[in-house]
């Protein structure tokens, strides 16, 4: 059993975070001011953190689109990625599908050019779904709803195949980012499927991957979901030893259901793996209005006193006669949107001028003390999720599996049952 779990906290959603100066605000004075002080930031809620948890070692990075955000991933290199440990690119490929354009070979390359500006870039992956009716949008607001999709067992090898070719042209693009290969599938059978196919194309090139993103896309995102997608992981990571060992959950950032990857990381059941999940949760916290509370009683007020004194040895440095107080009433006023905290203090006279734009994403960055809070303390409590700590081995998992399925929350996505007249052709 490892003493402390080693997990990279991906933010995702950096439009929401406001991590980019507005072009009308770009001097280089007020530039430099902004990225010293989100540097500062970043770097000391990273520290308070891991001062606080006992059982994780939390890394923070950042995620950038690589087709809606491709000028971003050079701006967040050559500025030291912001403090943050390593730099994600998307490939951006449900966005091109959401805005209607058709994702061609020239749009691909452009997108690999906007990637190798990362450390991990994602890779194309072709979904075996379907809609489950002809008002189903796969790609839109609906995509979340289990009840809208059905996973299409007869087109899995061919989507399996041709996300592998993907990959070995991806590969032949990139000459700085790694590879986080995407798996999908409806079992932990589909997933540990997937990644044979991978490597029926790509061989022993399986070692120039970064390693691996379980996708919940085709399984389903409940309890038991997320625990057959972690056995998938495991398997893969025992059958191809030659696979770098980062395990990365896409969109997965409750703590509930992370807690089953922190438990089978503990307990070694993973193997030695670095443990990466992100989640645009925590960034559209001060975009949408919100405050983070760690007790249902605290007010508001109260909520974003604890971030302010937080951030009190980076502000009161940078405010003359700084006042907890003012500054917390300033927060709740001007909290509506996104950059309207950096819109009303940019005059250079503004008392706040100095740290207003650093609100929006230091504020989202500190509200993941809650998160990793929270799995610590769900690790001490007893449930069914926690008795995984019993599983070491493959068959363990199996063993807790048979006993336990019927107590876990399922939200699996319907698999579209392979007729006769489906194999007729």
């Amino acid at each position: 059993m490892t003493e402390k779990v080693k997990i990279d906290y991906v933010f995702s959603g950096t439009g929401m975070l406001k991590l980019i100066p507005p072009k009308r605000h770009c001097s280089a004075k007020y530039r430099a001011m902004r990225l010293s002080t989100i540097k500062e930031g970043v770097t000391l809620i990273n520290k308070n953190l891991n001062e606080r948890l006992t059982v994780m070692d939390v890394g923070m990075s950042i995620l950038f689109n690589a087709y809606t955000e491709s000028r971003w991933g050079n701006f967040y290199r050559t500025s030291d990625k912001i403090s943050f440990d390593k730099l994600y690119a998307d490939s951006g490929g449900l966005q091109v599908v959401t805005r209607g354009k058709q994702l061609t070979d020239l749009m691909k390359d452009e997108i690999y050019k906007a990637q190798d500006e990362g450390d991990v870039a994602f890779c194309f992956d072709e979904i075996p779904l379907e809609k489950m009716c002809e008002h189903t949008d796969l790609a839109g607001s609906n995509r979340a709803v289990i009840s809208s999709k059905i996973f299409n067992t007869k087109r899995f090898d061919e989507c399996a195949r041709k996300t592998a070719e993907n990959v070995k042209y991806q590969l032949s693009q990139l000459s700085r980012a790694r590879i986080s290969y995407i798996i999908q599938g409806n079992t932990y059978e589909d997933m540990i499927r997937w990644f044979d196919i991978a490597y029926e194309v790509l061989g022993d090139d399986i070692e120039k991957l970064h390693g691996i993103a379980l996708a919940d896309t085709c399984m389903g995102n409940g309890e038991l979901e997320t625990c057959d997608m972690l056995y998938a992981g495991a398997h893969i990571f025992k059958t191809y030893t030659n696979l770098p060992k980062n395990l990365h959950l896409l969109g997965v950032g409750s703590g509930r259901r992370m807690l089953p990857a922190i438990i089978l990381c503990r307990n070694g059941f993973m193997g030695d793996v670095i443990l990466s999940s992100d989640s645009s949760t925590q960034s559209m916290h001060y975009m949408m209005g919100k405050s983070i509370s760690f007790d249902k009683k605290l007010t508001d007020y109260e909520s974003f006193k604890m971030f302010v004194d937080e951030m009190e040895p980076i502000y009161s440095k940078l405010i003359d006669n700084y006042d907890a107080d003012e500054l917390v009433r300033f927060i709740l006023a001007n909290n509506r949107q996104s950059a309207a905290v950096e819109e009303v203090c940019y005059n250079p006279e503004h008392r706040f001028h100095t740290i207003g734009f650093s609100i929006c994403p230091l504020y989202g960055i500190w509200t993941s003390n809650k998160l990793f809070l929270d799995i610590e303390r769900m690790l001490g409590e007893t449930s069914y999720i926690t008795l995984l700590n019993q599983v070491t081995k493959l068959e363990d998992y199996v063993d807790w599996r048979n006993k336990n399925y019927s107590n876990l929350q399922s939200k699996r996505i319907k698999r579209k049952r392979v007729t006769i007249l489906d194999l007729m052709g």
